[in-house]
């Protein structure tokens, strides 16, 4: 019964490791890090008009 332990153990070392390697690569090769630096819609500053047109006032 001692063996069922330490296989665990070892299994679990080794799935470990590879799920960090996973998350490393995928934070710096994958699509992560652009999905967390993607603009946001709604995010935008409201304070300036978002069409503007000859004397800046707001056209819609």
């Amino acid at each position: 019964m001692h063996w069922v332990f330490e296989a665990a153990s070892a299994v679990g070392a080794g799935l470990l490791q590879l799920a960090l390697g996973l998350l490393i690569e995928e934070l710096t090769f994958g699509g992560l890090v652009r999905l967390i630096l993607a603009h946001r819609p709604g995010t935008r500053k409201s304070n300036e008009p978002n069409h503007r047109k000859g004397n800046g006032s707001c056209l819609r």
